[in-house]
């Protein structure tokens, strides 16, 4: 890159060597189609900051936290060209930000460095590697900050270190820093350059020295620098994902074992979503086993505005969140921001953020990024606000929820899998052929799960407006397979999981379209849903659980438009084996059974030309009756239905000419 742009390829938004053309920013985001399963529900807010109006905007400033509520944020780049000197705290307690009075020898304006906190002993220290000063050179120079004393030092250490670095990552373990990618710099080149590394260096405070380190294992990392990463101190790993590469922006995730050098590439589960190819944006952990992924750019798109993105280690799973916006926030797409996870809350500050939509770069300077990056980056609003992302709970003030509960997997989901994993191995032992051979294999397991992720993203993307995605027909028929082949043999003792399984499956289109098709052509007459209906009822019929799951089967499935044509045929059949559950003591079956109904009267709205039958109507306003002084909600719920079944769906105009006589009998 030019020697004018060298700010810039240390810590910008786009710091890469290649031959890429930009266009407008606005293209429309390759959105994934799926939504997280995790029960979070996470608001972004814009709060009030006191002094963020005395500092510029600044991207690509590292930050670490310290303590309870405070956050440093070291140097960074003001502009393409001006990096700053300051490090400035916030401290979320006063909701206040300042410039730290600091001593010693610091390292002055920087860009394109990376800041680690140490930990046990060393956990008053903040070490800071590399970057590039006012010389434009990258450095290698290692500084380290005392927290408590706010003073710098610089440790001289022995022999050779790395190249200069820019654009790199580190992150500290047991007295040693290990710093991974960004650009080195060549020394021995004329002019002076930098090319993109995969090296992995570590320097060791005990005998301060660096030595670099050869990683073991089959995967192999491709050299990439705007990468982020994070360590997980359970495991001793060193995660690292996406980047700008020599093939352009990356989605890929490894980790590194930071005692044995072992690296895996980590593939995310057959059939999820993944993110989009991005590089600076940043990475988080919740949990040991739950991370952040936000923002980000891939030079063409900026993220954010589509939410943030969770990777669950069990799996593994990466799900989009989207985000609820409080009063004076906006969805937020940013890049080389500073990220960290404060008191429940993803606290954000700096970057680079979008503004209104910019005309594409000549395309004939595609072959000169220098002048690409730079038309880009003066284009860019650098920030200086402070967005917080509430992860869970309810808020206790502007800013943070009363409680930290642990973000998990749905429960009902959880114990659902479990008790099909237990029952599961109970089927294995049997004696009997039949049962052999409804076995689960671990792969139909993780496609079960799949599945039901699948159904939970779906549900909170409707919440949010946003329709619903389609499973791939491959993963529909397996799971179809699944339920006909396996589950519908296991014994009545065993059909709760089954029931509750399959009434979550059918919520997806296609595998409710799959399993009507393929009952049809092996079992005749019969369709899926009654052989449900059918298992619900072998067993014990005084319980309420299998019947309610029955129940819901029934009702989702009647939410497809695919199968009104089939469901219109098949309904009363399926109605008259349910009756019996309109007059349950147990209201949850009453609810269910009222959600057939409303669902029923919506698909007979499909069949256009005919007109309902008094009988069916009689039955919605008896069950009105009867649940008139009991329960409210299925009351509501029954009304639903009779306003669903009375209502032409083409003309809105009342199907029967006695409509109002059936209101008025009701109303009295």
């Amino acid at each position: 890159l030019a020697d004018s742009c060298t700010l810039l390829v240390a810590s910008a938004v786009i710091a890469s060597p290649l031959s890429v053309a930009f266009p407008t920013l606005t293209r429309p985001l390759n959105r994934p189609a799926l939504i997280s399963p995790i029960n979070m529900d996470l608001l972004l807010e814009n709060p009030f900051v006191s002094g963020l109006e005395k500092f510029a905007g600044r991207f690509g400033a590292p930050s670490v936290a310290v303590g309870g509520s405070h956050v440093l944020y070291f140097q960074g780049n003001l502009d393409e060209k001006t990096s700053s000197p300051q490090i400035l705290s916030l401290d979320l307690s006063a909701l206040d930000v300042s410039a730290v009075r600091y001593v010693g020898e610091s390292p002055g304006a920087l860009s394109g460095h990376a800041v680690v906190r140490g930990s046990e002993k060393f956990s008053d220290q903040v070490f800071l590697v590399g970057g590039v000063g006012s010389s434009g050179v990258p450095s290698s120079a290692i500084y380290s900050y005392s927290i408590n004393n706010k003073s710098w030092r610089k440790i001289k250490y022995e022999g050779e270190g790395p190249p200069g670095l820019t654009g790199h990552e580190i992150q500290f373990y047991k007295g040693q820093i290990f710093a991974f990618g960004g650009f080195k710099f060549l020394k021995d080149t004329k002019p002076h350059s930098k090319q993109l590394s995969n090296e992995m260096w570590s320097y060791e405070i005990d005998t301060n020295s660096w030595r670099k380190l050869s990683l073991i294992g089959g995967e192999k990392i491709s050299p990439r620098s705007g990468h982020s990463t994070l360590f997980d101190a359970k495991t001793k790993k060193m995660y690292i994902f996406g980047g700008i590469t020599a093939e352009g922006p990356s989605s890929e995730l490894f980790w590194i074992h930071l005692e044995t050098l072992e690296v895996q590439k980590v593939q995310p589960h057959v059939n999820t979503p993944t993110p989009n190819p991005r590089f600076y944006s940043s990475f988080s952990a919740l949990s040991s086993d739950i991370f952040i992924m936000y923002g980000g750019t891939d030079g063409q798109a900026w993220f954010g505005s589509e939410g943030l993105w969770l990777l669950n280690l069990d799996g593994p799973f990466w799900y989009p969140q989207p985000l609820r916006c409080s009063f004076g926030a906006s969805q937020l797409s940013i890049a080389a921001h500073s990220a960290n996870v404060i008191e429940d809350s993803l606290l954000i500050f700096g970057g680079l953020t979008q503004p209104t939509p910019l005309e594409a770069p000549d395309a004939s300077a595609a072959s000169k990024p220098a002048e690409v990056a730079s038309a880009i980056i003066q284009s860019l609003l650098p920030s200086n606000k402070v967005y917080a992302v509430q992860i869970v709970g309810r808020p206790k003030s502007d800013l943070f929820p009363v409680t930290a509960p642990k973000v998990s997997y749905s429960e009902r989901t959880d114990t659902m899998i479990t008790k099909l994993q237990e029952f599961n191995k109970l089927v294995a032992q049997s004696a009997e052929a039949e049962l052999i051979s409804a076995v689960l294999t671990e792969k139909d397991i993780q496609y079960v799960k799949a599945g039901v992720a699948c159904v939970v993203l779906n549900q909170q993307m409707q919440a949010t407006g946003q329709g619903v995605s389609k499973v791939s027909e491959a993963l529909a028929a397996e799971l179809a397979s699944i339920i006909q082949l396996k589950l519908l043999l296991w014994p009545p003792e065993m059909v709760l999981p089954v029931l509750d399984a399959i009434r979550q499956l059918v919520l997806l289109e296609q595998v409710a379209l799959k399993l009507y098709e393929t009952f049809r052509a092996t079992n005749g007459e019969n369709n899926f849903l009654t052989m449900t209906i059918a298992a619900a009822f072998i067993g014990d019929s005084n319980k309420s659980a299998p019947r309610i799951f029955a129940l819901r089967c029934v009702a989702n499935s009647f939410q497809h438009q695919c199968l009104h044509p089939l469901l219109a045929e098949d309904g009363e059949q399926l109605l008259q084996l349910l009756e019996i559950c309109g007059s349950s003591p147990d209201e949850r079956e009453r609810q269910s059974y009222a959600d057939v109904l409303m669902n029923y009267s919506i698909v007979l709205r499909w069949r256009l030309g005919d007109s309902l039958k008094n009988e069916w109507i009689n039955n919605i306003v008896s069950c009105i009756v009867d649940e008139y002084e009991k329960s409210e909600s299925v009351f509501h719920t029954l009304l639903l239905a009779f306003g669903s079944a009375v209502v032409r769906y083409d003309t809105g105009i009342p199907r029967m000419a006695n409509t109002r006589e059936v209101l008025a009998n009701i109303m009295n």
